[in-house]
């Protein structure tokens, strides 16, 4: 018997096995084309050391760790390419197909498989992102430690069951220069061996499970040949295999088949059925095309840029007919526009010989009208910074003003009456002719109004002096900073919480106005249906009322929200009015304190000092 194949080995190592067998196949993957790379044979033959081998050890590490290994690889050497990687696991088990990653935690959730556009989709699959190599590996694994394994002749932990290990590559490119964008993926399948009933052992094996494995394969080996005479229909869904492996064997995939033989002569039979159905696989071809994922944004894009090109070629053509041939629709160029804003500047300026800006296309109206809109903004901004500088300086004028200029303390006249108001310490009324009789009695109230005079005047220079200093600690030290900008932010939340309530408030009054609107219109509906029998009186009660009595409870639900809202905000602003008030109580003293201090270090500068307590006994 002569067998056909690309090559044999025998005797190697796994990186070999990998360069030989499926790095063309990931290569093609990375480029955006599909692949499939299965290990077919007898079991015990070693499918599952080429396919997984021993991830923990380099040496030993099969095609699945080395294809991810690759994968991120090319990924880490293209960085102007931008690159999502997803991975998937599940395994047929009995005609049943699990997802191996779910949680560890749970059990094996199943999968169901369904055709959709001609493409197979399987819902319930976990397809989980994966940034680095490492998270790749991990989750294979995961899988790798859920899967279904039993006893045989062979080996303690067989597999018994159809595992695909599934990689999503996603890519495209970060400039806007090359918008295309491909999905490829790569299954990685390792299949269950076949095995003769007269050869298992009943103690240690299940008949089902051999009788499903052997039965999913023999349903693959007929799809194989159905593609291979070329029949019309296929019979893939006759198993969950063929379903899973129907692109791969004749469809948009690049297939790669690795036969697992074992060569004692023992085992003959079964090495050589093994080597006609990878014959058969051989002689398959299948069709694979790129897989470029369509933009939409991008296609309708392309789209209207399309369109907008023939609307303009037909505007072109009308304004020809019409005797205007000049008029351009084009986007203005940066240089277009500099030259229109200087010319836009000139006009504003009346300059001369700028009378007017000659229109050339619809693009340049709204360009001057967009320039016109910056120098108004410009201009706008420029009185709004010297109306505030203006109103500055009357602010400090007013307050040195006020700072130097006593009230006098008279009242002033209404115009119902008289005000009664205490004159100053400083007004005397001129001297007659009796008061030369006042003597010594008047000479001594006279010394103590002049006392009193002066004890006054110091005290009005020792306040201005107390308010300049209030200024300079507010301003200049730490404290006074830190505790002016803790009763403003106070007062902006403040003045946050009275907006929120003003809201609330508002919604309030509507909440209760429909509730009385929705009351009114109930009691009218009652009224009516009241002035008919009582047996018509059972008939009345529509679905409108329903519905009236439904938006009544509702509404009665909303007010109360609101209500409960509007009092936990009142509560929240009195708690802030609270702290307000012991923040500027705070500033005050940490400011008499501090003004103690710098008195006691400059006493040459001030003659008098008032306390706190001694300002209010004065008082």
């Amino acid at each position: 018997m002569v067998f056909h194949f690309d090559t044999i080995i025998e005797g190697t190592f796994q990186e070999a096995t990998f360069n030989s067998c499926a790095r063309d196949i990931v290569e093609d993957v990375l480029c955006g084309y599909n692949g499939t790379v299965m290990a077919y044979g007898q079991s015990g033959s070693g499918k599952t050391f080429t396919m997984s081998g021993d991830p923990k050890n380099s040496l030993h590490q099969g095609i699945i760790p080395r294809s991810i290994q690759r994968i991120f690889a090319d990924k880490m050497a293209r960085p102007e390419s931008e690159t999502s990687i997803h991975v998937s696991y599940l395994e047929v088990y009995n005609e049943v197909i699990y997802d191996l990653l779910t949680d560890r935690k749970e059990p094996l959730r199943s999968v169901s498989i369904m055709e959709e556009n001609g493409q197979i989709e399987m819902k319930g699959l976990c397809q989980i992102p994966c940034e680095t190599e490492e998270e790749a590996l991990k989750h294979f694994l995961h899988g790798e430690r859920r899967r279904c394994t039993g006893p045989n002749t062979f080996h303690k932990f067989s597999n018994r069951s159809h595992c695909m290990f599934t990689i999503y590559v996603e890519r495209h490119s970060k400039g806007r220069g090359h918008p295309d964008r491909t999905a490829a993926k790569l299954n990685l399948v390792d299949l269950a061996g076949c095995e003769r009933f007269k050869c298992i052992d009943p103690t240690r094996q299940s008949e089902k499970e051999v009788l499903n494995i052997n039965k999913s394969l023999t349903f693959l080996e007929q799809a194989v040949s159905e593609l291979r005479k070329g029949q019309g229909h296929v019979s893939f869904r006759q198993s969950r295999l063929t379903m899973l492996l129907r692109d791969a064997l004749g469809g948009n995939s690049k297939t790669a088949l690795i036969v697992c033989a074992l060569p004692e002569d023992d085992y003959l039979d079964e090495t050589i059925s093994a080597l006609r159905f990878s014959q058969r696989v051989k002689d398959l071809k299948t069709s694979a095309v790129l897989n470029r994922v369509v933009d939409s944004i991008q296609a309708e894009r392309q789209l209207y840029e399309r369109k907008i090109a023939e609307l303009k070629r037909e505007l072109a053509f009308y304004d020809a007919l019409n005797g205007r041939p000049g008029i351009s629709r084009e986007d203005l160029t940066e240089q277009k526009k500099v030259e229109l804003k200087g010319k836009v500047e000139a006009f504003l300026s009346q300059k001369e010989g700028v009378e007017a800006i000659p229109i050339e296309s619809l693009m340049q109206i709204k360009e001057t009208y967009n320039i016109f809109k910056e120098a108004q903004a410009v201009l706008h901004a420029k009185l709004e910074k010297l109306s505030k500088e203006n109103s500055i300086s009357k602010l400090e004028e007013n307050q040195n003003l006020s700072m130097i200029e006593d009230d006098d303390g008279v009242g002033e006249l209404e115009p119902q009456g008289f005000a009664l108001g205490v004159a100053p310490l400083d007004w005397r009324p001129e001297k007659s002719d009796c008061d030369t009789e006042i003597t010594g009695k008047a000479s001594v109230n006279g010394l103590l109004e002049q006392a009193l005079l002066d004890n006054e005047n110091s005290y009005k220079g020792e306040s201005e002096q107390r308010n300049l200093a209030f200024h300079e600690f507010k301003r200049t030290v730490s404290e006074g900073i830190q505790q002016c900008y803790m009763i403003n932010a106070k007062k902006s939340e403040l003045r946050e919480k009275k907006l929120l309530m003003q809201h609330l408030a508002v919604r309030l009054n509507d909440y209760k106005q429909e509730i009385h609107e929705i009351n009114v219109v109930m009691t009218e509906k009652a009224r009516n249906v009241a002035s008919f029998d009582q047996e018509e009186c059972e008939t009345q009660v529509d679905d409108d009322y329903i519905q009236l009595e439904k938006r009544l409870e509702k509404a009665k639900l909303d007010y109360q929200k609101c209500y409960g809202e509007l009092a936990q905000l009142k509560g929240q602003v009195i708690s802030i009015r609270e702290e307000m008030l012991k923040c500027q109580e705070n500033l005050l003293n940490s400011f008499f304190e501090w003004y103690k201090k710098e008195k006691e270090k400059r006493p040459e500068s001030n003659h008098f000092l008032y306390s706190k307590e001694k300002g209010n006994e004065q008082n």
